[in-house]
């Protein structure tokens, strides 16, 4: 028999037409490399030269008939079909004899054409069970042919896995999206700058927007909370930490409400921050009762902090964030807790001062202390206490509002009355007691002499000097302490006509308020408090450990990459031999290193060493 020229094969499938590749399916990604090494070693077998044109079917069938894949071959112009076992026993497919000449109403030739123009998927069921499960399977097809010989050579890899896969997917994702849009809250997806790529229909319907509607900031923001916010994610993007914002929303009514945003980062496989996910809770009589107390809380709330309100008449507080984190005192998981039971988690010495918040705050005016707790955590010592009226002026007594701050170190708020003379005209016990409400703590020296001996070693606080009648005295003392220069504020009080020189002397001499004897007992409470607010605490040294900062925190928030990396450098590595080792290009092993850097807060590498070695870090 004549030899002909070797046949031309297409070695199906095209690397880029045939089977998609997404790199997340490692699984897709190991079948087309089989299905590579399949066509060459079937292309060996379809050669004239190796075998005669008689041999050629049997040889074609010496390698696809032990196959675990179902595999068929397509057989001359009359389309006679061969298969393997693995092929025989797909659904269907048991009723077509091996060698017959292929049905007319055979599915081969349709998959063929399929996966002729792409990836050509099928699910199969067995016909005497129309309700049984499904199998899914993915066809790849060759043709090798010449001038009077056409092979077609079919291999179906199996994809019920995955398939069932991709649908448990689909389903949970659809899911999660009702579970979302039955939130009471407004959510939202952003990209890593921050900008809005997704929101739920209770936030959509909160703007009045149709469901496929575009989200974008400026809508339910003014420009200037809408550079607020987009700084804030600037600005975390860098510390890689979440961040809460009140903030007025515009609403479809025209409404501005204000709202709790709360933003949470969602990290990559590098550690980078591939997005940001967002919630909005509306705390709009919150804020307003916040504000209205603004001068004396002056300050923001931040992500750690609990804010809660309380009902009328009732003993309980609801925190309006569930999502805040605590690690002290009992849980507050956004269901009531009786005050009584939150104050079980305070210093029994404080607790009556805290379990009398409610009423003294209800009969007008706010309070706000630093309370210790009885069980201190891993960070915190104390907390620090806000409450203020959200209804003031409301004859129930209406509703109250506050804010929990967890306080890593507490300092303990001091005054000092030094009695030079005098009759005691504005009640030290009576001070004392209105002052404690406030956790200041009044001391009271008898003798001037004592306390010129001890005031550098107390700590600091404000001075309440109890006039004496002649003024000289009290200057003697004033010269001899130089309160002054040491910062100390200080004042006078039960003063007995004085001239009014020796009223302005005191004045320059430092003193914050001079009060007469007629002064009432509330305005010299108020000039006490005034005094020890501007009282200048030192800052107690706070261990490394338990900074919001610390580098245990930071190491532990280390990308799998970045701890390889970190590793290779504490062995000593170079940038280039741990490219090696890792597999990675110089230039990446170096971006890893600037973000450790940056990271750890290191201005060297000697720097970062030193830092990840006193933190004990290790793989």
């Amino acid at each position: 028999m004549s030899q002909k020229p070797a046949p031309s094969a297409r070695k199906g499938p095209p690397v880029k037409d045939n089977l998609p590749v997404n790199p997340a399916h490692r699984e897709l990604l190991q079948q087309r490399q089989g299905l590579r090494e399949l066509a060459t070693e079937l292309s060996r077998h379809i050669r004239p030269d190796t075998y005669p044109e008689a041999a050629q079917l049997q040889a074609v069938l010496r390698f696809i008939l032990p196959s675990p894949l179902p595999m068929a071959l397509i057989w001359g112009e009359d389309e006679h079909l061969y298969f393997n076992a693995a092929f025989a026993a797909l659904p269907g497919m048991g009723q077509v004899g091996f060698g017959a000449v292929l049905p007319k109403m055979s599915p081969l030739p349709d998959w063929l054409r399929k996966s002729a123009l792409g990836t050509c998927e099928i699910a199969l069921t067995d016909k005497a069970d129309d309700d049984g499960p499904q199998s899914h399977w993915s066809v790849h097809s060759w043709t090798f042919a010449d001038e009077t010989n056409s092979i077609e050579v079919l291999t179906l890899l199996p994809q019920t896995r995955r398939v069932l896969a991709e649908q448990a997917l689909r389903a949970s994702e659809e899911t999660l999206v009702t579970l979302m849009d039955q939130t009471p809250r407004l959510l939202w997806r952003c990209t890593p700058e921050g900008v809005p790529v997704w929101a739920n229909r209770r936030a959509l319907d909160y703007q009045g927007q149709a469901p496929d509607a575009k989200v974008c900031w400026s809508d339910i923001l003014d420009t200037h909370d809408t550079a607020r916010l987009v700084g804030a994610f600037a600005d975390h993007r860098h510390d890689r930490r979440g961040f809460a914002l009140h903030m007025p929303l515009k609403a479809a009514d025209g409404r501005a409400l204000v709202h709790r945003l709360r933003f949470s980062p969602i990290f990559d496989s590098e550690g980078r921050i591939s997005a940001w996910a967002g919630s909005g809770l509306e705390i709009d009589d919150w804020h307003n009762g916040w504000e209205a107390m603004r001068p004396p809380f002056d300050l923001v709330p931040g992500r750690h902090d609990v804010i809660w309100t309380m009902g009328v008449a009732e003993d309980a507080i609801r925190t309006l964030d569930s999502q805040t984190g605590q690690d002290w005192g009992p849980g507050l998981e956004g269901q009531p807790v009786a005050w009584h039971e939150w104050c079980a988690a305070i210093l029994p010495e404080e607790r009556e001062l805290a379990l009398a918040i409610p009423d003294r705050v209800r009969a007008g005016g706010m309070a706000q202390v630093t309370l210790g707790l009885a069980v201190p955590s891993e960070q915190y010592q104390a907390v620090a206490l806000y409450v203020f009226p959200i209804d003031p002026g409301a004859s129930d007594g209406g509703r109250l509002g506050g804010m929990f701050r967890p306080v890593r170190h507490r300092v303990e708020q001091r005054a000092y009355w030094v009695r030079i003379g005098g009759p005691d005209l504005h009640g030290f016990e009576e001070q004392r007691a209105a002052l404690l409400q406030d956790q200041v703590r009044l001391l009271q020296f008898d003798e001037p002499a004592t306390f010129v001996a001890v005031s550098r070693d107390l700590q600091p606080g404000a001075v309440i000097f109890q006039a004496p009648a002649e003024p000289q005295r009290l200057f003697d003392i004033l010269e001899e302490l130089n309160l002054s220069a040491r910062e100390v504020p200080w004042l006078v009080t039960g003063m007995q006509a004085y001239p009014l020189e020796a009223i302005v002397r005191l004045m320059r001499m430092g003193a914050s308020d001079v009060l007469s004897a007629n002064t009432g007992p509330r305005i010299v409470t108020e000039a006490i408090r005034t005094a020890v607010s501007k009282v200048r605490h030192k800052t107690p040294p706070v261990p490394e450990s338990v900074t919001d900062n610390s580098v245990q925190d930071r190491l532990s928030e280390l990308s799998e990459r970045e701890r390889q990396v970190l590793d290779g450098l504490l062995a000593g590595g170079t940038n280039k031999t741990i490219a090696l080792q890792l597999k990675l290009s110089p230039r990446t092993v170096e971006a890893h290193r600037a973000r450790l850097m940056d990271r750890l807060g290191a201005k060297s590498l000697a720097d970062l060493l030193r830092v990840a070695g006193e933190a004990g870090f290790n793989r």
